[in-house]
């Protein structure tokens, strides 16, 4: 028997499949399983946690348990098989303009290619909030806006005028015109 626990919404996305069986002979038999996660929307820069257990349906056996965890990057999409960087911004709603992305990734050579399965796009930069940061005045920094800030960064509770925390990691659409400290574009837009 496989058990996978975790708690509440930490469930969301992950899947424990049993994907074979071998009798082993005089009562014994051995599974195997194969254990995915698909990260959802809110998941970006977190980590998750999931502890696996097995052991004989008697209770005979001592139980094993392996802890698999699994942290999501933040400002980062990785693709399916066939998308394009036009047809991922349009799909997830990231930018009215795929140029930006594009700017974001000077590994891609061409952005009308069809993307591989697990291809990483960078969306835009990582900001680090200072002491004295607001949601609006690091939209003014970075010439977006606050509602696009917090559809890239959905784990942010925060309204226009409050004070953020020093050293939370922000996701920076990169959809504005003057260059961030952290990213270089192919050219100026």
């Amino acid at each position: 028997d496989m058990m996978m626990g975790a708690g509440g919404d930490a469930m969301a996305g992950a899947r424990l499949e049993m994907v074979g069986m071998e009798d082993l002979g005089m009562g014994w038999s051995e599974a195997a399983y194969h254990f995915s996660y698909t990260p959802v929307r809110g998941d970006e820069g977190s980590l998750k946690e999931w502890t696996l257990s097995c052991g004989d349906d008697q209770g005979v056996d001592h139980s094993l348990t392996a802890t698999v965890s699994v942290r999501t990057r933040l400002c980062s999409y990785t693709a399916a098989e066939g998308e394009t960087l036009s047809s991922m911004t349009r799909k997830y709603q990231l930018s009215t303009n795929w140029l930006n992305v594009w700017n974001a990734n000077p590994a891609l050579s061409d952005p009308d290619l069809h993307l591989g399965a697990a291809t990483v796009v960078k969306l835009g930069p990582t900001y680090t909030v200072r002491a004295g940061d607001t949601l609006s005045s690091i939209a003014a920094e970075f010439s977006t806006t606050v509602k696009k800030l917090l559809a890239v960064n959905p784990g942010v509770n925060m309204v226009p005028g409050e004070e953020m925390m020093a050293g939370t990691p922000l996701c920076i659409l990169a959809c504005t015109n003057q260059n961030s400290p952290s990213m270089n574009y192919k050219w100026a837009y």
